[in-house]
């Protein structure tokens, strides 16, 4: 059940990140995604939230539809992070 969870759970992250580049302008696209791909690489839902805060700030000006997009729909790719700290990293 855990595994299967865990690997939902990236995939979703995989797709929705794949899903920025429809929103995203591309004068600023490739720093604006690598730094939302960095949120993921977080340790607990706390510093995901507190990065991903961070971010919508820096981006909302040059990047407002994706920073909308966000804001609606990435706390359903957090799901891997409410697991216990052990089981997300065996099964990253």
């Amino acid at each position: 059940m855990i595994r299967i969870t865990k690997r939902y759970c990236v995939a979703g992250a995989s797709h929705f990140l794949r899903n920025v580049r429809t929103y995203l302008n591309r004068r600023s696209g490739d720093g604006c995604l690598k730094e939302l791909r960095w949120i993921y690489e977080r340790s607990s839902l706390e510093e995901a939230r507190a990065d991903l805060a961070a971010w919508l700030s820096k981006w909302q000006e040059w990047q407002p539809k994706l920073c909308n997009w966000v804001e609606e729909t990435i706390e359903e790719t957090f799901a891997f992070l409410r697991l216990p700290s052990v089981v997300s990293r065996k099964y990253a």
